[in-house]
């Protein structure tokens, strides 16, 4: 159709004009010369020269002519083709001529703002689910795509009972990025989900890999307060690429809350796991996402969350999704990213067992910590990579579990180790010394590796590496992230919390965050990181937290479910060598890769940790379901 509009062009550009300069039209249809060279001395223009463009010489009146706008014509071609039942041709059409943005709009609802003070009480099934819209483009692997940004309110509807009816329990709060102009069936979503067990997920929104983050850089900070610079960058290490991305608050926390009458049911870890079930129905039947593969995505509580719920789904099946429109199946689950994850205790564990993983697995830990705060020449095994040192640290781990145990035997107790037990251990305490540089003995064998953090006033658990003079490394995350949340919403989520005549258009700060009154007592939305405490942390439980044992049944269930675990080398708040014990101990190390990678429990709080983990991720995402026995411990 374009060839046409540009062939009428040509012909309607070939206009009569007389050579002399009179008033009288040159009776010629065209003005081109009629030697080989034209009147300026270069080759006499083609029809193919005047359809590029090119000038055409002429004397005397000329006919003013234009040739069509192909962008405008392209418009009229694609509003033909949508006519038609043929959008994906009209968007080829419109980007062939670079009206990307407009091919986008073929697919992405318009721009909307979203202000919640003026919508009915999210407390109520009257909840509008109607959200907040920004589309957006940005460059991902060295192409400019484009997003559509929504954030609002999804109505968890509980399970059908017996007579097909179902109930709204809870107003959801979610923050979502979606590639709209992709097909859904084919296109994963993951649904992410912090820990706390209740903390909203604007740690992982605003750290991690949705499309802007806050560069923090752990842990190379400055240890006073006043030289601290967070900037706010385009996310080269989002997972958009991959998935389209759904950050979701738990009920009690965000703007998240049950609705009438439900109250506190869903504080529990029984409760938790199954409206993470249902929020994950909703959000298909809503979106008609039912065929597309879904991920579940937990950090430290929140990987216990998204077994058990995980397990909740695969229990669940079809049931309680809608058809999806396109008549593809429904896809239920295709994975879980078990981040930092906080497991509980497995109850099928032997003596030794619960022993190992309560006693001793947080050694590797302080092994490694050690190691980052020595100069090189001052290492023990100096001329080991990272990781060949933590397989050292496992391996020594292993080897001393046997006297730990029996030391904690003897603990209260007039016992003493024979000769021949100090025999055997004296080569693993020489190494200990080595290690160290301190002289360890029988009495000393625990937590002989907390030796050698520098004095610091502070420090935090996540990322025992970052140290500080002056402020609270714990409270610069949280505060920071909270800033950015509130005011990410508004600018570039187009989500305000307050009145109309409160919220203005907020303009984009300039230069890096730093530690000061702007997010440190200012927020631009009442967005709650804890609604149901300090931290939303405190679990009413029904039954115990566990995890592992989820994993174990999901597994068993379908053995085609995609799992894997990503762990930080110096976070002591979950060590990794403690959840490679759960997961060896479960019987799921055959099943669930765990792979560590230079970072604390955040782990996407730290550079050199974020790239190679986007990369392990891209593969995880790509490959294809296991064929794998059922999981067994």
């Amino acid at each position: 159709m374009i060839v046409r509009v540009l062939f009428l062009a040509l012909l309607l550009g070939l206009v009569a004009c007389n050579n002399d300069g009179s008033d009288t039209p040159h009776a010629a249809a065209s003005s081109f010369a009629t030697s080989d060279t034209d009147q300026l001395g270069g080759p006499a223009p083609t029809a193919t020269t005047v359809a590029q463009g090119v000038p055409v010489p002429v004397s005397g009146d000329v006919v003013p002519t234009t040739l069509p706008d192909p962008q405008a014509a392209a418009r009229s071609d694609a509003d033909a083709l949508v006519k038609a039942g043929k959008r994906d041709d009209a968007a080829a059409v419109l980007r062939g001529v670079g009206l990307d943005e407009e091919a986008y709009a073929l697919y992405a609802p318009p721009d909307y703002a979203f202000y919640l003070k003026e919508n009915p009480a999210v407390t109520t099934p009257n909840v509008n689910e109607r959200t907040s819209v920004k589309r957006h483009n940005m460059t991902i692997n060295g192409k400019t795509v484009w997003l559509t940004a929504r954030a609002g309110h999804l109505i968890a509807w509980s399970p059908k009972d017996a007579d097909g009816k179902k109930k709204p329990q809870a107003s959801i709060f979610y923050m979502a990025y979606t590639r709209d102009d992709l097909p859904a069936e084919k296109r994963p979503v993951t649904f992410f989900f912090n820990g706390g067990a209740g903390y909203a997920s604007f740690f992982l929104h605003m750290g991690s890999f949705a499309p802007k983050r806050v560069k923090i850089d752990s842990p190379n900070l400055s240890r006073k307060a006043a030289d601290l610079k967070f900037p706010v960058i385009d996310n080269e290490e989002t997972l958009l690429d991959q998935s389209d991305l759904v950050f979701v608050d738990p009920v009690g926390s965000g703007f998240s809350r049950p609705i009438e009458p439900f109250g506190n049911e869903f504080y529990s870890y029984g409760g938790d796991a199954a409206i993470t079930r249902d929020i994950v129905t909703s959000y298909s039947n809503k979106y008609n996402r039912q065929s597309s593969p879904k991920y579940l995505f937990g950090e430290s509580a929140g990987a216990a969350r998204i077994a058990a719920a995980g397990r909740l789904l695969v229990d669940a099946g079809t049931k309680d999704f809608d058809p999806d429109p396109s008549g593809k199946p429904t896809d239920v689950l295709s994975g879980l990213v078990l981040f930092s994850p906080g497991f509980g205790d497995d109850p099928s564990l032997n003596e030794d067992q619960q022993f190992a993983v309560k006693h001793y697995s947080d050694n590797p830990v302080w092994g490694m910590i050690d190691r980052y705060f020595r100069k090189p020449e001052e290492r023990w095994h100096r001329e080991s990579s990272i990781d060949e040192y933590a397989d050292y640290l496992r391996q020594l781990s292993e080897r001393l579990m046997p006297f730990y145990k029996l030391r904690w035997d003897m603990l209260g107790t007039d016992r003493s180790p024979d000769e021949k037990t100090l025999k055997e251990i004296e080569p693993l305490l020489a190494e200990l010394r080595g290690m160290t540089g301190k002289e360890v003995g029988w009495g000393k064998l625990t937590r002989s590796w907390l030796t050698s953090i520098p004095p610091a006033n502070r420090n935090t658990q996540y990322d025992t590496r970052w140290l500080a003079d002056d402020y609270e490394p714990d409270s610069v995350t949280d505060k920071l992230l909270l800033y950015e949340i509130g005011h990410h919403l508004k600018t570039y989520m187009n989500y305000f919390s307050k009145e109309r005549s409160d919220s203005p258009p907020v303009p984009e700060p300039t230069g890096p965050r730093i530690l000061d009154a702007r997010f440190m007592e200012k927020s631009f939305t009442e967005y709650d990181p804890g609604y149901r405490g300090h931290c939303g942390c405190d679990y009413k439980d029904d039954v115990p937290v566990q995890g592992v044992p989820d994993l174990r049944d999901l597994l068993n269930k379908d053995p085609t479910v995609k799992a894997i675990v990503l762990q930080g080398y110096y976070d002591s708040a979950t060590p990794f060598y403690t959840t490679e014990l759960k997961i060896r101990f479960g019987g799921l190390d055959k099943q669930i890769p765990v792979k560590v990678f230079e970072g604390g429990h955040m782990m996407y709080l730290s550079e050199a940790a974020l790239k190679p983990m986007k990369t392990t991720l891209d593969a995880f995402y790509t490959a294809p379901a296991p064929a794998r026995a059922p999981a067994t411990n």
